[in-house]
């Protein structure tokens, strides 16, 4: 498919185990990828998303060896299952907006695991929004 999912698209994937990481091939464009579970190929993109019962994995060899200059690639990406919500950019907003503390962070050259705004480690969540290029854990 890999194209942007539509909200038909996006609706049908709800319930589905899917993994969820960056695009990297455009700095310039925040979208996430989807990988349907178990095919291991990018079923689409969204910029905006919602996980749930989710894992943090990270490939720690192919994370060492970004971490030492090598070229990025993808290790490191989000298990869950997916949920659709009609979400507009302004709901989204209204829901992470105050979470900033939230806010889910992840670099490479810096980070072994997922870490919270804060410092904290994470490595599983109940709920977790993807928007644009930021991803929020949710509480409640």
């Amino acid at each position: 498919m890999k194209h942007a999912l539509t909200e038909a698209e996006l609706k049908a994937l709800d319930g589905v185990p899917v993994e969820v990481h960056y695009k990297l091939n455009n700095p310039h464009q925040f979208w996430f990828c989807i990988k349907r579970r178990p095919q291991q190929t990018i079923y689409g993109y969204a910029q905006r998303l919602m996980l749930e019962n989710c894992t943090m994995r990270i490939n720690h060899a192919a994370r060492k060896k970004i971490a030492d200059g090598a070229h990025r690639s993808v290790h490191a990406w989000i298990r869950g299952i997916f949920r659709y919500r009609e979400t507009s950019a302004e709901n989204c907003h209204d829901e992470a907006g105050a979470w900033s503390e939230n806010e889910i962070h992840y670099n490479p050259k810096r980070d072994q695991s997922f870490v919270l705004h804060n410092g904290g480690v994470i490595e599983t969540a109940k709920t977790i929004l993807f928007w644009q290029k930021h991803i929020y854990l949710l509480k409640g």
